[in-house]
């Protein structure tokens, strides 16, 4: 089922992000020093990354509806799961998939970043 494919990732997305902060995996994090890749840096990698694929997706397909459902699930687990670096990586990411889907990335590569930036401020506060 569709569903429980988007419900698998975003759940396995999320365990990976939240275990890396659980008492358990800092415990085991200060028993192992020598193991670096338990601090959670890889975790946050794969959690940006699981946003930045859902975005795509969004993008490719119009308005998948468990795609959006999958993204807004990771925004608001984002305070929980990593605070405001996570929250606003993701907002910083969303931003840039605006730019890019609407193509005022290409506008800004051809007329600058003060060209792009009131284009874009028109085209997003006229919605």
């Amino acid at each position: 089922d569709d569903a429980d494919l988007w419900k698998a990732l975003v759940l396995t997305v999320v365990r990976r992000r939240f275990h890396s902060r659980s008492p358990e995996a800092r415990a085991d994090a200060k028993s192992e020093a020598e193991d670096e890749a338990a601090l959670g840096d890889g975790e946050r990698l794969i959690f940006y990354v699981a946003f930045v694929v859902i975005l795509h997706l969004l993008r490719e397909d119009g308005h998948h509806g468990l795609a959006a459902k999958a993204a807004s699930v990771l925004c608001s687990l984002a305070p929980l799961a990593g605070g405001s670096r996570d929250t606003c990586t993701l907002l910083e990411l969303a931003a840039y998939d605006a730019l890019q889907s609407t193509g005022l990335n290409q506008q800004r590569a051809a007329h600058g970043h003060a060209a792009a930036l009131a284009a874009a401020a028109i085209a997003f506060s006229s919605d």
